[in-house]
C-alpha cells in the first residue's frame, strides 16, 4: 500500500510539473521533414516553429500547444540560402552558414557510413549482461572489434535505476582507464557527474552526458578540455523518466530542447564542431515514441552531428517479443535505416555485426 502511494505521488508530481519549461522557449526553431528529392533543384520541406505570429495573412500558420505555450508552425520549402537566413533568426545564428551547408549535405545523401561507438559498462547491473565488463579478457574483446569510439560508463542508467555516488562510479571506471591500450580508438566517458569527467579528462575525447549538459560545471570541464560533447534529451532522471513520456509534439519538443541547449553551449564558448546531439532513445519515451523518433531520424539533422543509441533496447522487445539476448537483428535493422538518414554515430553493443551489415548496404547502394 505504501509503495502504491509513493508511485501515485511521483506520477502526480510529474503530471503537474511543466517539464517543457525546464528550458526557455526559443523564439524560433526549425527542422527538416523531407529529404531533397531533386539534386538539380536542391530544396527540402522544413517545419518552422516560432513564438511570433506572422502578420502576413497570405502565409498560413497553424497554432500548436507545447506544454503551456502556444506556438505557431508552418511548413516551408527552403533552399540552402533560405535555410541560412532562417537559422540566423534562431539560437544557431552563430553558425548559420556552416549548419545550413551541413544540413543540406545530409538531406541530399542516400547513405552515410556512421562511426560505431562500442559500449563498455563497468557496472554490475546494466540491462544487457554481455555489455558488463569486469575482466581484462572481456575488455580486450571490445578492442579486437575495433570500434571507432569506446563509450565507458560506471553507472547504469536503465529505467528505474538508482543514482550511485560519484566516488563509486569513479572506482569502477578505474579498471577501464588503467587498462587502456595504446591505439587510435577514441574514448568517451558516459557520465552525468562533472567530477568524474574531470578526473579522467586527460584520457577521454568525448563526454556523453545523459543529463544534456545541464550542469555549468560539466560545460566547464568540456570547454577547458576541448572535449566533444554528446548532448542527450531526457526528462527527469533514470528513476523517474518512465513517468514523463507524454508529449504534445514529440519531434518538435526534442528539437526545441536541442535549439535551446546547443545554443546555450555555443554562447558558453563551446565550439560547434564539438557538439553532438542524441534524441535519447529509451529515455522518457514510450516504445511508440522511440519508433517515431527512429522513423523520423532525418528531422534531427539540424546542424550538429547526430548520435543514436538503439542497441538491444526494450522498445524492440515490446514490438517483436524478443528478449535482450535476441535483439541483434532488430538493432541492425535500425542501424541500416539510421545510416540511410545520415546519422553520424551509432552507439552499439555488437560492433562487428553492425559494421558488416553497414558494409553490405554500402556496397548495394553504390
Amino acid at each position: 500500500m505504501l509503495l502504491e502511494v509513493i508511485i501515485f505521488q511521483v506520477k502526480a508530481t510529474c503530471e503537474n510539473f511543466n517539464f517543457q519549461r525546464v528550458f526557455n522557449i526559443v523564439e524560433q526553431f526549425l527542422f527538416p521533414v523531407s529529404k531533397v528529392i531533386d539534386i538539380n533543384d536542391p530544396s527540402a520541406r522544413f517545419k518552422v516553429i516560432t513564438e511570433k505570429k506572422n502578420t502576413n495573412n497570405d502565409e498560413y500558420q497553424a497554432k500548436i500547444k507545447l506544454g503551456n505555450d502556444y506556438l505557431y508552425v508552418k511548413e516551408r520549402i527552403l533552399y540552402r540560402e533560405d535555410l541560412e537566413r532562417e537559422l540566423m533568426q534562431s539560437r544557431f545564428h552563430h553558425c548559420s552558414r556552416e549548419f545550413s551547408s551541413k544540413i543540406f549535405k545530409k538531406l541530399m545523401s542516400r547513405f552515410n557510413f556512421p562511426k560505431l561507438m562500442g559500449i563498455v559498462n563497468v557496472t554490475p547491473d546494466s540491462f544487457y549482461p554481455e555489455s558488463r565488463v569486469s575482466k581484462l579478457d572481456e575488455l580486450n574483446r571490445i578492442y579486437l572489434n575495433k570500434p571507432d569510439i569506446i563509450d565507458a560508463g560506471g553507472e547504469s542508467t536503465r529505467p528505474g535505476s538508482e543514482t550511485i555516488k560519484p566516488q563509486d562510479e569513479q572506482s569502477r571506471l578505474m579498471f577501464f582507464f588503467d587498462n587502456l591500450p595504446d591505439n587510435d580508438i577514441e574514448i568517451s566517458i558516459d557520465t552525468r557527474n562533472p567530477s568524474t569527467a574531470e578526473l579522467f579528462s586527460a584520457k577521454i575525447h568525448y563526454i556523453n552526458d545523459i543529463s544534456g549538459f545541464s550542469s555549468s560545471m560539466m560545460r566547464d570541464v568540456a570547454k577547458s578540455g576541448k572535449k566533444k560533447c554528446i548532448v542527450m534529451h531526457m526528462r527527469g532522471t533514470p528513476g523517474t523518466m518512465n513517468y514523463l513520456t507524454n508529449y504534445d509534439d514529440l519531434i518538435a519538443e526534442i528539437n526545441m530542447f536541442f535549439f535551446e541547449r546547443v545554443g546555450s553551449m555555443l554562447d558558453y564558448g563551446i565550439e560547434a564542431d564539438k557538439i553532438i546531439i542524441d534524441p535519447g532513445i529509451g529515455f522518457s519515451k514510450t516504445a511508440e515514441g522511440n519508433m517515431k523518433i527512429i522513423a523520423n531520424a532525418g528531422s534531427f539533422s539540424i546542424g550538429p552531428d547526430v548520435l543514436f543509441g538503439t542497441s538491444r533496447k526494450s522498445f524492440i522487445g515490446k514490438l517483436t517479443g524478443s528478449n535482450v539476448q535476441e535483439r541483434l537483428p532488430e538493432t541492425i535493422a535500425t542501424s541500416l535505416h539510421l545510416a540511410m538518414n545520415s546519422v553520424d554515430i551509432l552507439r552499439v553493443h555488437d560492433v562487428k555485426e553492425n559494421r558488416n551489415s553497414l558494409l553490405m548496404l554500402e556496397q548495394l547502394l553504390l
